[in-house]
């Protein structure tokens, strides 16, 4: 599972949103994880999630030949991914626009970021050339960010387009050189259903996936991360926390092992470190405790060139490896394909607010 901050309000955007689309879209309207942070909704006035919503149910079992691999997919383990490995680098001008939509609010040391996005047209053609015309495909997301930057003056950035400042994230760095808090309440809902054909053969998709996520620390304050020269620190006790309610999750008629179940990830950060001296993929040191699915372990860093190495446990067996976030992964199925291609839409999203965070 993909941490992905998505993103929950009601701006009402039409760069990304077609007719036949916006119909499945606002029909996921709090219809999320029976909390109300489902798909497109009213614009939040501030952060919405609740620790239930937040709070997985059943939970589906992740086996260990998975694990490795589900690591690796995880983008929150770089500092500074590289942009090469980003698999949204490409045809993504339809996401760039619904983004350029959303605009900051800003004023002293504070800025606010908060919105709905419709990307269920920036869906169209993910599927190459197969035949997706029975296909219908749904993709809304909300969120609410708030940002402090403690001694600065953030309102030259007031109006400005989410685009405009990550593009910009080195002059926000700089400007913030000192201590700067973060916080995100971030929602979504992915509506997959009907026929589509690859090479001959007709795949009939059901998914139905609602997704909380958050940057906050256990108490529910913002994230804090303090500059000091070259070195950056992360306060102890900020989590990225993803859960996922998968209501529907299923391919020719046969549910997967997702299918009416949970999926959550959490990463808390432990004397986590990073620096600014230069392009660089990892942090120079600390750890984070993970808990993916059944398993929970530490992601532990040594310095900014080098491979983190990971040991988690399920209680009965324990896995150890090095996290490759450039690994290749086999695309087994088509349906798995097209899940991907929809997760790095919204992955995206995600990448343009971390690097307002990192």
């Amino acid at each position: 599972m993909r941490t992905t901050w998505i993103l929950l309000a009601a701006i009402g955007l039409s760069a990304c949103t077609n007719d036949d689309d916006a119909g499945d879209a606002d029909a996921g309207a709090g219809n999320g994880n029976g909390n109300g942070n489902g798909g497109a909704g009213a614009n939040p006035s501030g952060f919405f999630l609740t620790a239930a919503d937040l709070t997985p149910g059943t939970l589906y079992t992740m086996s260990a030949a998975d694990l490795a691999s589900e690591l690796d997919d995880e983008g929150s383990f770089f500092d500074q991914r590289p942009e090469s490995d980003d698999p949204t680098e490409d045809d993504s001008s339809c996401v760039e626009d619904a983004l350029g939509a959303l605009k900051v609010e800003a004023s002293g040391d504070r800025m606010t970021i908060s919105g709905s996005l419709d990307l269920s047209s920036c869906l169209d053609g993910l599927l190459g050339g197969a035949d997706a015309s029975g296909l219908d495909l749904a993709l809304t997301m909300k969120m609410y960010v708030e940002a402090q930057c403690e001694g600065a003056d953030l309102s030259m950035y007031d109006g400005q387009s989410i685009i405009d400042i990550a593009d910009s994230a080195r002059d926000l760095d700089e400007l913030c050189d000192g201590t700067f808090r973060m916080r995100n309440h971030l929602s979504s809902r992915t509506v997959l259903s009907g026929s589509a054909t690859f090479s001959g053969q007709t795949i009939t998709l059901d998914t139905d996936t609602t997704s909380a996520a958050a940057l906050q620390t256990t108490d529910g304050g913002p994230c804090v991360r303090t500059v000091s020269g070259d070195e950056t620190t992360f306060e102890d006790g900020c989590v990225e926390t993803t859960h996922e309610v998968n209501t529907r999750d299923r391919s020719n008629g046969m549910a997967s092992e997702k299918d009416g179940k949970d999926g959550i990830s959490v990463l808390r950060y432990v004397g986590l470190r990073g620096t600014r001296a230069g392009e660089h993929p990892y942090f120079t040191g600390g750890a984070m405790e993970v808990t993916l699915q059944n398993w929970t372990g530490t992601m532990t860093y040594t310095d900014a060139e080098t491979a983190p190495t990971w040991s988690m446990s399920d209680g009965t067996e324990t896995q150890t490896g090095t996290f490759d976030g450039t690994a290749s992964q086999g695309l087994v199925t088509p349906a798995r394909g097209l899940e991907l291609a929809v997760q790095a839409r919204a992955a995206e999203v995600s990448r343009r607010l971390r690097r307002l965070w990192r």
